[in-house]
C-alpha cells in the first residue's frame, strides 16, 4: 500500500467513527438545545400568572414570587427528565 492510499484509508476511518449511526447524541443534544426556551418560557408564564393572581386578589408580591418558585421547579425536573435522572 503507498504512502498515498494509507492516508487516505486514515482519513476515512476516522471520518466513519465520527459518524452516529443510530443518531442518539443528535437526539440528545436536540433535547437539551431547547432547554434554555423552556426555562425562558416556564418563568415568564408562571410569573405572568402571579401578577394576574397579585393584581385580582391583592396579594403583592406572593403571586409573583409563588409563579418563578413553580417556574423554576418546572424547569429542574425537566431538566431532570432529559438527563435521564427524573
Amino acid at each position: 500500500m503507498t504512502e498515498e492510499n494509507a492516508e487516505q484509508k486514515r482519513s476515512k476511518d476516522s471520518a466513519d467513527s465520527a459518524k452516529d449511526p443510530s443518531g442518539v447524541e443528535l437526539k440528545r443534544s436536540a433535547g437539551w438545545s431547547t432547554i434554555g426556551l423552556q426555562m425562558v418560557l416556564a418563568f415568564v408564564i408562571f410569573a405572568w400568572v402571579g401578577q394576574w393572581i397579585d393584581s385580582r386578589y391583592e396579594t403583592d408580591p406572593w403571586g409573583v414570587l409563588g409563579g418563578c418558585l413553580l417556574g423554576f421547579i418546572s424547569v429542574i425536573i425537566e431538566a431532570l427528565k432529559e438527563s435521564g435522572r427524573g
